[in-house]
């Protein structure tokens, strides 16, 4: 059944801060079944990171339809410690990603 569900752009401005978005290239529709996303998932719900599925920005992207898309809920600053443990989980030492089916951004409200 079809689903109206935020853009990653409208949870920045509605978060009034710079929000994290992840995005999972490759899996199209058939993203509820990619076992990294569900790895990712999993993970989140152990250690109590909130998140939440979101669309993509359209104005990079266009409107499409939704292709797995999550919104994790922590500040992107180096002193919270959900934000820690999460880049501690996705990138390496060198600050590259340990999987190579995921993509993360950052988005900042537009502040008029």
């Amino acid at each position: 059944m079809p689903a109206l569900i935020p853009t990653i752009d409208e949870i920045a401005a509605e978060k009034k801060r710079r929000v994290l978005l992840l995005s999972f290239p490759g899996s199209g529709s058939k993203y509820a079944k990619n076992p990294i996303r569900k790895y990712v998932i999993a993970w989140l719900d152990v250690m109590g990171i909130p998140f939440k599925e979101c669309g993509d920005d359209p104005s990079i992207s266009g409107y499409s339809s939704y292709r797995g898309e999550l919104f994790i809920d922590v500040k992107c600053e180096s002193d919270d410690e959900s934000y820690k443990k999460l880049t501690q989980f996705l990138l390496g030492a060198d600050g590259d990603s340990k999987f190579t089916m995921i993509s993360l951004s950052f988005y900042s409200p537009v502040l008029l």
